[in-house]
């Protein structure tokens, strides 16, 4: 499809146009969000919808590499974000991965779009499994089901196209003594909440807060529930992603319990958020973090990983708005053994 633009969508259409006159290489990558919010608190609804687009180009040409991005979907966004990108060309390595390293790849399957009536009926039957815990009030309850589609050309005439979908259910609770806690959940659609294990672990996280109490010991060991462990565990990571040099090698020779295996899952079928192509259209594939006792590598992009002689294909971008980097996109903890969900 080299050359072939029209059949892109108009954004993408007129910023590889602007591109392929610059004699350089680019790519440009566009994406559209639409989110449903709920709310439920003093007795009431508040309801929200909020879409967003835009279009983001690099370009490699005169010696230099530059990026740039602009709100929207229309040809005057392309445009725009391709003139700024060239603009914006400053001296340095060219940061695009090459044509040889692009390949195709299966696509989990696009997600269900919601609409508010399911989300409110997800909200009310929450509600309802609530309501039989008596002594825990309900402060506020919020639901929001978002969806996103991403579009990936580059000059080699490389397309890719993915589509994601998740919904979080926020609650906040109090019980008649202690204080108010938040709770989080989340799934790939709204109809996948299982209301009544909800209710449950929230009320039971809303008495452990209520009691209160110390730890016998100053060191324990606990069973950590997924919320809490969740914040952790991204943080352990971003850890890992910033570490160099000496501190990587230290980190690398550090004993991990061969029972805790933690993998990016970024092409699925496990975790919220599977796609078939990392934030640089690179085929997805599971990076282990930590694995049978062993660190594994961090998570690059194609810049990074040229830099200090790493593998690509850990690329993310959280927002058209910036330029690919290395990092975490589809956390899964995989046991090494079977684990009732109980225990």
């Amino acid at each position: 499809m080299r050359g072939d633009f029209e059949a892109l969508p108009p954004a993408v259409e007129s910023a590889a146009v602007e591109l392929a006159r610059s004699g350089g290489r680019w790519e440009v990558l566009a994406r559209h969000g639409r989110t449903l919010g709920l709310r439920w608190w003093a007795g009431g609804w508040e309801a929200r919808v909020t879409e967003e687009s835009g279009v983001a180009c690099r370009v490699a040409a005169r010696g230099g590499a530059g990026f740039a991005a602009a709100t929207g979907q229309g040809a005057r966004a392309g445009r725009l974000a391709a003139e700024a990108a060239l603009a914006s060309v400053v001296t340095g390595p060219d940061p695009l991965p090459p044509a040889r390293v692009l390949g195709s790849t299966p696509c989990p399957p696009p997600p269900v779009p919601s609409d508010p009536s399911g989300l409110r009926a997800v909200a009310e039957a929450q509600l309802a499994a609530l309501a039989s815990f008596r002594e825990v009030e309900v402060l506020e309850l919020r639901i929001t089901a978002g969806t996103a589609v991403t579009r990936l050309v580059t000059v080699d005439g490389h397309p890719a196209e993915g589509r994601l979908g998740g919904s979080v259910l926020e609650l906040l609770l109090a019980a008649r003594e202690g204080p108010a806690r938040l709770v989080q959940t989340a799934a790939r659609e709204p109809g996948h909440l299982d209301v009544t294990a909800l209710a449950e672990r929230a009320t039971e996280s809303v008495f452990l807060a209520s009691r209160g109490g110390t730890a016998p010991h100053q060191l324990t060991d606990v069973a950590v529930a997924p919320a809490v462990a969740a914040p952790l565990v991204l943080a352990l990571v971003e850890r890992l992603q910033r570490a160099h040099g000496n501190l990587h090698d230290r980190l690398r020779g550090l004993k991990v319990a061969p029972d805790w295996r933690l993998h990016d899952e970024r092409a699925g079928p496990d975790g919220l958020l599977p796609q078939g192509f990392d934030g640089e259209g690179l085929p997805g594939r599971s990076h282990a973090l930590l694995a049978d006792g062993h660190l594994g590598e961090p998570l690059l992009s194609w810049a990074e990983a040229a830099a200090r002689g790493g593998s690509a294909g850990g690329a993310v971008r959280p927002s058209f708005r910036q330029a690919p980097r290395g990092g975490p996109s589809n956390l899964v903890v995989h046991p090494c053994r079977p684990v009732s969900a109980r225990a």
